[in-house]
């Protein structure tokens, strides 16, 4: 099924509607990537979208596995599978294949679990940044959110405040899967920077001489505590090994009030053309 011309359009909360085949069976699209292919970001938030439509609404994400297999073509319907792996007393498992025209794209495993009542500790202190009020706006590839990065001497660091450019209703699956589509947004940063490139001069590192790729190959979250994705949140990356082509990055996500709301995990194919 084709995408209609005006999907480039099309709202963060229009993207995470997806259209219900029945039998756990869904479908969505969404706009192209500058790149050529689908944003990981996209699909990833989508498939959590169709693993939370089989579970109950007391069950909010807990955490998420995504691995990307094959790129996603632009205009073109991605397909969820929903698997119901199990369904305990407090947690919830889901298994997600995201296909087009009958070829596998990604995979993912969804954990939901219902709220509980227990102590809280958080031993992860937010790092120093000035607000996000007094940082310059980056020029960013995709209208649905905003990007301020925040100036550090690390190169195996990236540190920015993101935030979705529109409003979303009270909804924490939707804010759950905004965060996803955020946080996928800035992975290969460190990896950018470790190999000399600058990272606020995009035409530096996309210039035909020295042409860096970067594509997402696992995407692994952890929700700890309620987020909007519609507010800013700081994301602070690290890159902590880069061997065999590839990058792997950690980091960790703050609220504006300075609450640790997610831990995250990427790897990254890096290769130089």
């Amino acid at each position: 099924m084709k995408m209609s011309d005006s999907v480039a359009e099309m709202s963060f909360a229009a993207m995470m509607t997806l259209r219900d085949r029945g039998e756990d069976r869904f479908s969505g699209t969404g706009p192209g990537a500058p790149w050529g292919w689908l944003y990981g970001g996209e699909i990833a938030a989508q498939a959590l979208r169709a693993a939370a439509a089989t579970v109950e609404p007391e069950r909010p994400p807990h955490s998420m596995h995504c691995s990307f297999l094959r790129p996603g073509q632009d205009r073109i319907e991605v397909e969820f599978d929903v698997e119901r792996v199990k369904d305990g007393r407090a947690f919830s498992a889901r298994r997600i294949v995201a296909s087009q025209a009958g070829k596998v794209i990604t995979t993912m495993a969804a954990g939901f679990h219902a709220s509980e009542s227990a102590d809280e500790l958080s031993l992860t202190a937010v790092p120093a940044a000035p607000s996000p009020d007094a940082l310059a706006p980056n020029t960013n590839w995709n209208g649905l959110f905003e990007r301020r990065y925040v100036p550090t001497d690390d190169p195996s660091r990236v540190l920015a405040w993101v935030r979705l450019a529109e409003r979303l209703p009270d909804d924490p699956v939707l804010h759950a899967c905004g965060l996803i589509y955020i946080a996928d947004d800035l992975f290969d940063g460190p990896p950018v920077r470790m190999l000399g490139f600058e990272l606020w001069r995009p035409e530096e590192f996309l210039h035909p001489d020295r042409e860096m790729i970067g594509q997402s190959l696992e995407f692994c979250l952890w929700l700890h505590r309620p987020i909007r994705a519609d507010d800013w949140v700081l994301l602070d990356y690290r890159c902590t090994t880069m061997t065999n082509g590839v990058a792997t990055v950690n980091g960790e996500v703050f609220s504006r009030s300075g609450a640790h709301v997610a831990t995250v995990t990427q790897q990254v194919l890096v290769r130089l053309k």
